[in-house]
Parts: structure tokens; C-alpha cells; sequence
């Protein structure tokens, strides 16, 4: 949809049409100002319909026309729209026969995708990934595929993704880290490359446990003895938070080479 760029037509629309000044206010589609009255939250943006997982509009993202700021601008939480729970294109990937969730970071990502074919992504909504979020998706699949940016901010919002995750993560439920080039998102390089090269980026998308062992082996200097002991302290510190024991031994037998210590030993350190 469209915000056209003046910014009370909504207002006087749905005055027209009965509704109260504090009905509008509690809908988070406009302001009130005693002084100015009411203004449109959205103006001179594309619109993205936000929908529940039956299909019923409770919310919006907008992104501006033009170099305006913020870029994208989402409604705020209301009765009907908590962003901790909800996920972008949710009501559709639910119904696909792949038995997978792909986890985007965008609208855009998302609409791109599934113009290529990709029946099955969502997006969080302009917020980092929530426990509630990763439990909502586990009610429609057994396998969840974290797609990011390969730049910096990606590994970063990946890496918050699986701290959030570790605490809930569940028997019979997989869990996996996909990364793109950096000078690419989703939406660009199913653009660029099809469906097929964005999908192959998925098919060599790394488990939790590797993900775990590997992005925190980069953010140490493993020749260094004292980051040497940071670095098994802390990955044992959030493997110990994983519920499920297999996926701890995955964990740890993993840990054992960047380490160079023996599971065993590794396991000593889990328990005490």
C-alpha cells in the first residue's frame, strides 16, 4: 500500500467515518496533539500490511519514499499487535509444504523471496529475535534457518539470535545459521542470483553448535594463553546453558579443537 505525503488524511478519514480521538490514539495509526490535533503516524511511505497467523491485519511497516529518517518505521504495540510474538509473512509460511521456516531480517527480504518461490520466510519486525518469536515458529516446523547479512551487524544480530535461542532450544527441533556475502541481503541476491543461488546459501548453513564454537573462536586471539581461557570459559559458560544434554556433547566435542583440550576434559569443566 501507499501513505500519500500528507500527514492527516488518515486522521480526517476515519473521523469522518465516527471514530473518537482516543479510539485513533489507541490504534498507534495516529498522534494527538491537544494544540495541532490529530496527525498520521504514516505519511509518504510504502506500506506492509502486518498479519496475525489467521490472515487479520494488526499492524504496519512503513518505509519512507525518498532519503527521509527513520527508513522504515513500524507501528507500535497495541492491544492486538505485540511485536515480541509476531512474525512478517508468518500467516503464508505456516501453510507451506516445505518443512522449514526461513528467518529474515526484512520485509523486503521476505516478499523477494517468495517472488522467486520461496514459500517459506518470515521476518522479525523490527526487532532483535525474542524467545517468543523462535517458540511461535517451533508450533509450525522442526527446522528454522537463520538467514543474515555476512557483514559485521549480521554476525552480530546472528550471534544475539542464538543467545536468545540456547535457553529454549528443544528435543526434535534443529536450529541453523545461514550467512550471505557481505554486500549482500536476501532481497538483493535472490535479485541478482535466483532462487537457486540464494538456496544454496541455506543448504550450507551451519548448526547451532558450529555456529556457537566457531563465531566465538573469532572474537579471540586463540594464540594468546589468557584469551585462550576466556574463550572455553565463556563458550562453556553458554553451553552449559543448552537444556539438551546431546546437543551439549555436540557442543563440547566441537570445542575440543579450537581448544586443544579433550572432551573429557571439556566435560570436567561443564560439571564443576
Amino acid at each position: 500500500g501507499y501513505a500519500d505525503i500528507y500527514n492527516d488524511d488518515l486522521y480526517r478519514f476515519l473521523k469522518s467515518k465516527g471514530y473518537s480521538d482516543e479510539e485513533l490514539k489507541d490504534s498507534a495509526l495516529v498522534t494527538i496533539d491537544e494544540r495541532r490535533g490529530g496527525s498520521d503516524k504514516f505519511w509518504n511511505r510504502v506500506m506492509f500490511p502486518i498479519m496475525d497467523v489467521n490472515n487479520r491485519v494488526i499492524g504496519f511497516g512503513g518505509r519512507v519514499m525518498g532519503d527521509g529518517s527513520p527508513k522504515y518505521l513500524n507501528s507500535k504495540e497495541t492491544t492486538l499487535f505485540d511485536k515480541s510474538r509476531n512474525l512478517y509473512g508468518l500467516n503464508f509460511a505456516r501453510s507451506s509444504r516445505k518443512k522449514e521456516i526461513i528467518l529474515c531480517e526484512g520485509y523486503m527480504d521476505v516478499i523477494s523471496v517468495r517472488q522467486a518461490g520461496c514459500t517459506y520466510a518470515v521476518a522479525s519486525l523490527g526487532t532483535a529475535t525474542t524467545p517468543e518469536q523462535i517458540q511461535t515458529m517451533f508450533r509450525y516446523t522442526d527446522k528454522i534457518v537463520c538467514c543474515y547479512d555476512g557483514d559485521s551487524a549480521g554476525r552480530h544480530a546472528a550471534w544475539h539470535a542464538l543467545e536468545t535461542i540456547t535457553p529454549i532450544m528443544q528435543d526434535g527441533k534443529e536450529i541453523s545459521f545461514a550467512f550471505l556475502p557481505p554486500e549482500h541481503d536476501p532481497d538483493s541476491l535472490v535479485r541478482e542470483k535466483g532462487l537457486q543461488g540464494f538456496t544454496d546459501y541455506l543448504d550450507n548453513a551451519m548448526s547451532y553448535a558450529e555456529f556457537l564454537v566457531l563465531h566465538n573462536s573469532q572474537s579471540y586471539n586463540l594464540t594468546d594463553p589468557n584469551e585462550l581461557t576466556n574463550f572455553i570459559h565463556e563458550s562453556i559458560k553458554l553451553i552449559k546453558k543448552i537444556p539438551l544434554p546431546a546437543l551439549q556433547s555436540v557442543a563440547l566435542k566441537l570445542l575440543s579443537k579450537p581448544s586443544g583440550i579433550s572432551e573429557n576434559q571439556l566435560y570436567d569443566m561443564l560439571k564443576s
